[in-house]
């Protein structure tokens, strides 16, 4: 998901339909969607688009507030291809333009992007077998002399927001590890407070930048396995805690009311609104959810 500033919507595009068989199962079993929703904090409506990209896994995406449209990259689908590049795709908020492959930059699965809403490009972090750091001012791509840190990489592990205050992307990943870069003023990272013992072992987790309260929100995830009654075997903990990272360090948050929990959720800042939105993921039990939930820095809301 990603927040379509211009037009004030959330427009969701593709993810997971299914169930898990057992809480056993390495992998769900699951359909790949390829459609289109908006959320106006009312409702959600799909969009019938005349094409749609692929319906497949690995893609990132965000909003190019400069030139007002979602953008959409992965790796093309075809099979049996060599020396992939990357694709892709523009959504106006009504149609997705026919895919583009990227000369420049090579396929690659769960790419990061984000905005910079001061020099108005869009950065594209590589994913998981990848260390390249991408910068997009609506024409063409330059790589950037800095690298993604060892294991900030892959959506599924890692994610990056940009922190306006601070003029500067902020990652977190699955072990807590937390860097900020400054595109053009500096090549190396810098680290940041990490999350601690009790909040950082986790995947599938997601965080957005609440603008109007300046702290990055952590929602969920899977954190590491432990043996429970019912089972044999060890299983991850699905969670439903609360973080916040306000530039100097981590806290954990306990509103009365939360979420269910989850991983492979979507959540996105909702300016209009001020509002952090959350939706779906898999559940403790399997079960795909397709719930909406809304945080507004005191209490969740369920819609």
């Amino acid at each position: 998901m990603t927040y379509d500033s211009a037009r004030q919507v959330i427009v969701m595009f593709g993810g997971q339909s299914g169930m898990l068989t057992t809480a056993e199962d390495e992998f769900p079993q699951t359909n790949w969607l390829n459609d289109t929703w908006t959320f106006n904090g009312d409702a959600w409506q799909q969009v019938n688009t005349p094409i749609s990209p692929d319906s497949a896994e690995g893609y990132g995406m965000a909003f190019d507030a400069n030139r007002n449209v979602t953008v959409l990259i992965g790796p093309s689908q075809e099979s049996g291809e060599t020396n992939r590049l990357a694709k892709m795709w523009e959504f106006n908020g009504s149609a997705w333009q026919t895919a583009t492959e990227i000369e420049e930059i090579p396929a690659q699965s769960y790419p990061l992007l984000a905005f910079d809403p001061h020099q108005k490009d869009l950065f594209l972090f590589s994913g998981f077998q990848l260390s390249d750091i991408w910068q997009y001012d609506g024409q063409s791509w330059a790589r950037s002399a800095s690298q993604v840190p060892p294991l900030m990489r892959g959506s599924p592990i890692a994610k990056v927001v940009y922190f306006e205050q601070m003029e500067a992307f902020v990652f977190t990943n699955l072990t807590g590890e937390t860097a900020q870069f400054t595109p053009l003023q500096e090549v190396r990272w810098s680290l940041l407070p990490s999350r601690d013992e009790s909040n950082g072992d986790r995947f599938g987790f997601d965080m957005v930048y609440d603008a109007q309260r300046g702290v990055i929100v952590l929602f969920g995830g899977q954190g590491p396995a432990r043996p429970t009654e019912d089972l044999p075997v060890e299983v991850n903990q699905t969670l439903n805690d609360l973080w916040e990272f306000d530039g100097e360090i981590w806290y954990e948050v306990s509103p009365r009311q939360v979420p269910p929990a989850r991983y492979g959720h979507a959540m996105v800042y909702d300016e209009a609104r001020n509002v952090v939105v959350l939706f779906g993921g898999i559940g403790a039990d399997g079960t795909y959810l397709n719930d909406t939930w809304e945080y507004d820095g005191v209490t969740w809301v369920q819609e």
